[in-house]
C-alpha cells in the first residue's frame, strides 16, 4: 500500500526461505505455506514489480507444492489463483504460451 516494493520483495523472499526450511522437516504442514508465499510472490511479480519469468516460475512451483493437497478446498483456491497468474502471463500450466484469442 505504501509503494515500498523493494522492502516488500525482501520480506516475501525471507518468508519463503523460512517456510521452505520448515517444509523440509514437515512438508505436510508447511508446503501449503510455501505455496501460498509463492503465489503471493507470483502476483507481486505480475503486478507490483513486473517480471513475467519470475511470476510464471513461482506460480508453477506453487502448483507443484499443492499436488498432494488436491482434496483440501482452501488449497484448491490457491491453485486457482496460480492458474489465474499463469493465464495473466499468457502461459498454460506447463509454462507454454497460450494460443492467441480470436
Amino acid at each position: 500500500d505504501q509503494n515500498e516494493y523493494g522492502a516488500a520483495q525482501v520480506k516475501y523472499e525471507e518468508a519463503l526461505q523460512i517456510r521452505r526450511k520448515l517444509a523440509e522437516e514437515n512438508p505436510r504442514t508447511y508446503l501449503p505455506a510455501v505455496a501460498m508465499t509463492l503465489i503471493n510472490l507470483s502476483i507481486f511479480y505480475l503486478q507490483s514489480k513486473p517480471d513475467s519469468q519470475k511470476s510464471v516460475a513461482m506460480a508453477l512451483e506453487a502448483l507443484g507444492c499443492l499436488q498432494d493437497f488436491q482434496k483440501i478446498p482452501s488449497l484448491n483456491n490457491y491453485a486457482k489463483i496460480a492458474y489465474q497468474v499463469l493465464e495473466a502471463n499468457g502461459v498454460d500450466q506447463a509454462g507454454n504460451p497460450l494460443p492467441a484469442k480470436a
